[in-house]
């Protein structure tokens, strides 16, 4: 478990890197680049939690103190709205119209998705560090 929280704490902060240079490339107008990073990054997204419910299912559970549950729960809950919410975004871009509802608000749903991502990504490392410590 603590290879995969120092792998995940890596991914965090590369990350939230990520997320901001794409937050800058769209505000220069970089459109392209903005994409294709979103693309990563979602996809990315996916990978994590699929290889997270695959290390917790078969390998290496984590032993958590009761009171942890509903904090991780929330962490859970944070990371899968933007995570869906990104798919969402891709699939209205890729085959809705430019007037459909998504594709007209994709600049104010974007900027809350990447509110909860951010979240998520300093609740994993919280979670990490406070895990890492015990």
């Amino acid at each position: 478990m603590t290879t995969f929280l120092i792998i995940s704490s890596i991914w965090a902060v590369l990350s939230l890197l990520l997320l901001a240079l794409s937050w800058n490339l769209i505000r220069i107008g970089d459109v392209k680049w903005h994409r294709n990073l979103m693309l990563f990054l979602s996809v990315t997204g996916v990978i994590f939690v699929i290889v997270y419910l695959i290390n917790q299912t078969w390998y290496t559970p984590l032993q958590l103190p009761p009171g942890y549950f509903p904090w991780l729960v929330v962490h859970g809950i944070s990371g899968l709205i933007p995570l869906v919410g990104a798919f969402i975004l891709i699939i209205s871009r890729l085959y809705a119209s430019p007037q459909h509802h998504f594709n007209h608000y994709h600049r104010y749903y974007g900027r809350v998705f990447s509110l909860f991502w951010v979240f998520a990504h300093l609740g994993g490392l919280y979670n990490a560090a406070l895990l890492l410590t015990r």
